[in-house]
């Protein structure tokens, strides 16, 4: 039988880190070096309307 895990030894090692301030533009090409799907291709209307925009704003997206 396997043993148990220690969520809470586990949560106690964790190690708590900070979002990194990013403007969307930022976000989509750190997204598209790493996920290689076209993602960022499919993005290029959201870039060119919030591009130099907070990656994390989402107070005023008109979806």
């Amino acid at each position: 039988m396997r043993k148990g895990i220690d969520l809470s030894a586990a949560l106690a090692a964790a190690e708590h880190h900070e979002a990194q301030e990013l403007i969307f533009f930022e976000l989509v090409r750190a997204w598209g070096t790493v996920v290689l799907d076209g993602s960022d291709l499919r993005l290029r209307g959201w870039v060119a309307a919030r591009g130099d925009q907070s990656a994390w704003a989402s107070e005023n997206i008109d979806l």
